[in-house]
């Protein structure tokens, strides 16, 4: 082990979120078969360590600065990027242009990026029809488009996690190579949590419009009886009329997402886009069956009828149909489960950080 490689990510690096959780094992598949010397993180570290490895705050907000800009965070981690030599860089989530020419210039450094991209022309019709505006200018001007994705050309790897966004990315950022396709995984857990006695659908995560949340809002309101449990940090924004709040159980924070899989039935997400959608492998990880919208990366793994359904983006009759099917047919929810649970067992994060590992070691 003597290449020396770093890590730089626009997520932190922890168990809770998705991001935090994918950074986390960027860091171990690398701490692995390499030298890290240090992390540069949109998180900040006590005392400039994590786990006995140098770690940086690129977070504007941590010198002064308001907001997240992804320019901003780039321009962070290039000043914060150390002066001696570097063999290997991954970099996952933001553009990295200028942190990824600097050390390529530097000492000729081999660089992956990983990356989850969105078709922006679907969130942005998605985003136009509720708001009337589409607030990321870098997605849509050209020539900012042309500064957010050049740290792709430059990378010696493209990682992304579904086939649908690989053949997506090559196209809008020209590459001229095929993305190399790894999956999200999954953490097992130790038993596969009881179904709770009442029918119990779930959604876990961010409520933006992307996520496709009005649709399955739309579609649970017009089933007469049940309940959807919505957990996660931006839970707490999720609000409606009085009358309709009594159809829906919201959590916030939670620390261990098995005390959240075991109060569900199934999981469902509706995602109109999204690279991969951790959650639905984690749910299937826990025993649960899933209905998983086409736009989520994640629908590449579930075979339909078998562990979970994949239906249509934004069909909100195709949501409905689903849950009626698992909530009339008990035992259905049993026996896709327990298929759920064995595909989850071919994506967990030990078997996905075999194939990272296997990349950087091909590269140095």
């Amino acid at each position: 082990m003597v290449n020396n490689s770093v890590l730089i990510t626009d997520s932190g690096i922890n168990k809770v979120s998705g991001g935090g959780i994918v950074s986390l094992n960027l860091a171990e598949s690398l701490q692995e078969c390499t030298n890290l010397r240090y992390i540069l993180s949109t998180q900040k570290f006590p005392d400039n360590k994590y786990n006995d490895i140098e770690a940086f705050s690129i977070n504007p907000n941590d010198y002064g600065y308001s907001g997240i800009d992804p320019f901003f965070i780039d321009y962070m981690a290039f000043h914060l990027i150390q002066k001696e030599p570097t063999e290997l860089c991954v970099t996952y989530g933001c553009p990295f242009g200028l942190t990824i020419e600097e050390l390529k210039r530097e000492f000729f450094c081999k660089v992956v990026c990983d990356l989850a991209p969105h078709n922006i022309d679907i969130s942005r019709e998605e985003h136009m029809k509720f708001t009337g505006q589409y607030p990321y200018p870098h997605l849509t001007d050209s020539m900012l488009w042309g500064l957010y994705s050049r740290h792709l050309r430059f990378a010696d790897k493209v990682v992304v996690h579904s086939h649908s966004s690989a053949e997506y990315i090559k196209r809008k950022a020209r590459l001229k190579e095929d993305p190399v396709v790894i999956p999200h995984g999954c953490y097992l857990p130790e038993n596969t949590p009881a179904f709770p006695e009442t029918f119990t659908s779930s959604y876990f995560g961010s409520v933006g419009l992307d996520k496709g949340i009005t649709y399955l809002i739309n579609a649970w309101l017009s089933i007469p009886q049940g309940e959807l449990l919505i957990g996660g940090i931006e839970a707490q924004n999720f609000r409606l009329e009085d009358k309709y709040m009594s159809r829906f159980k919201v959590l916030g924070h939670i620390e261990n997402l098995v005390d959240f899989y075991k109060q569900t039935s199934i999981y469902i997400q509706p995602s109109i886009i999204e690279g991969f959608g951790l959650t639905p492998l984690e749910a299937m990880a826990h025993g649960r069956p899933v209905i998983v919208a086409e736009g989520a990366g994640m629908s590449e793994l579930v075979t339909d009828g078998k562990d979970g359904f994949v239906v249509p983006i934004r069909n909100v009759d195709a949501i409905r149909d689903k849950i009626v099917y698992y909530r009339d047919n008990p035992d259905e929810i049993t026996r896709m489960g327990a298929e759920a649970k064995k595909t989850a067992k071919k994506y967990t994060w030990d078997i996905i950080k075999k194939d990272y590992i296997k990349i950087y070691e091909e590269l140095l």
